[in-house]
């Protein structure tokens, strides 16, 4: 990982063989950040075929540089905090402890170790928890708080793409068709209906048929969705 971020053999004619390999091992890591006891390589964004990281087209040209973040005093949080998420989640859930020896084996300084666990998590969410008990309700158990709102965000982007669907027409068509009937079949002597007591049947009447609509437009998208697997099990 020390050689990860070096400029690309191309560029830089010596040890362009030893590079590339090292990029190519590269390729098959599947992490974000690698954190040793003496320094942090934040590989997120990096790409070893050009030995940089990836920026947007227009942006100001940024100087090329390693992956490696050093680990300043023996902190390992400041060093993690180079890539944003992990520095986060460490800062909220671990706790550092600082013990004797160098990390790189010198055997002067004094090494720091990231310990994470229920204890240093639940320790520090201690105040959280003691200050929003609601809300930490909601959070207790396997599902936490993610389930019950992508169950929310789904059944009101339902309802969205269902007004959404149906307003237009019940504005357009509904509403004024109810209007004029009843006002066209009323007695001479009646008062004309009101649009907000033409816009209410309206409203009740086309109700059933929308809830039927969705309905038989859910069951086909699940059959067609169960179709390849009974097609498959008769194979």
């Amino acid at each position: 990982l020390e050689s990860a971020g070096l400029v690309a053999p191309a560029a830089r004619g010596d040890g362009g063989e030893e590079r590339a390999a090292v990029r190519r091992r590269m390729l098959g890591l599947r992490a974000s950040v690698a954190i040793s006891p003496g320094e942090v390589h934040v590989l997120q964004g990096f790409t070893p075929h050009f030995g940089q990281y990836w920026q947007y087209e227009h942006a100001p040209v940024l100087p090329l540089r390693t992956t490696k973040v050093e680990v300043e005093s023996g902190s390992l949080f400041g060093a993690a905090a180079a890539h944003r998420p992990v520095g986060l989640a460490l800062s909220m859930l671990c706790e550092e402890q600082v013990g004797s020896g160098d990390p790189k084996g010198g055997g002067g300084a004094e090494a720091a170790a990231v310990v994470c666990s229920r204890d240093t998590a639940a320790a520090a969410t201690d105040a959280f928890r003691s200050s929003y008990p609601r809300l930490v309700a909601l959070l207790d158990g396997a599902p936490g708080l993610l389930v019950p709102l992508a169950a929310a965000t789904v059944g009101l982007v339902g309802i969205g793409r269902q007004l959404l669907y149906t307003l237009p027409t019940f504005a357009a068509v509904h509403v004024p068709a109810v209007y004029l009937t009843v006002n066209l079949l009323r007695h001479v002597d009646t008062a004309p209906t009101p649009v907000r007591v033409a816009a209410t049947l309206a409203a009740y009447g086309a109700t059933p048929l929308l809830l039927l609509d969705e309905a038989a437009s859910l069951s086909a998208s699940l059959l067609g969705s169960l179709r390849p697997l009974l097609a498959e099990e008769r194979r």
